[in-house]
């Protein structure tokens, strides 16, 4: 598998309503749908987010790697 096809990035315009409102902030459903698509359209800071997650995953099985020898 050269791509990795998980679900854990699966967001709903409900996921938004429910932050608005914990935010006190009203929106309808098509600001929801438009919040959303403008998250996910400019993910720049998300994929370096997962690089960064990625260089912690590879130096922590590295040192785990290394203390079993």
């Amino acid at each position: 598998m050269k791509y990795y096809k998980g679900t854990e990035l699966q967001w709903s315009t409900e996921d938004v309503m429910n932050n608005a409102e914990n935010l006190g902030v009203e929106l309808n459903k098509e600001e929801a749908i438009n919040l959303l698509n403008a998250t996910f359209k400019d993910n720049e800071r998300l994929m370096e987010l997962i690089a960064e997650m990625i260089t912690d995953s590879i130096l922590t099985f590295n040192a785990l790697r290394n203390n079993e020898k």
